[in-house]
């Protein structure tokens, strides 16, 4: 069983910790460094969502037996909403969590 949930403030650290868990797999695959992809996902630090969830982005857990296990975050910009990040970290995926989200 899982749930999706709208995440609060509390909870960025958190969300932070999955995006870079969720994004190290490609990260590794295509030898991606602060150097040469400073803005990729496995590099997120918690400061930047805290931005953005301030900007009035919408941020989503994925949690599966409580535990958070993916992460969702869009840009709203008037009437326009955009996908800016989603990943499910990697012992869940192929399961439809993804698209669940």
């Amino acid at each position: 069983m899982f749930e999706i949930r709208r995440l609060a403030a509390a909870d960025l650290e958190q969300a932070a910790q999955v995006v870079r868990q969720g994004f190290k797999t490609v990260t590794k695959e295509f030898r991606l460094t602060m150097e040469n992809c400073a803005v990729y996902g496995m590099f997120m630090r918690t400061e930047r969502l805290i931005l953005d969830f301030m900007k009035g982005e919408l941020m989503y857990g994925l949690y599966i037996d409580g535990m958070m296990a993916g992460f969702l975050q869009l840009a709203k910009n008037g009437d326009r909403v955009s996908l800016k990040k989603i990943v499910v970290l990697p012992q869940y995926r192929c399961q439809g969590y993804g698209s669940a989200l």
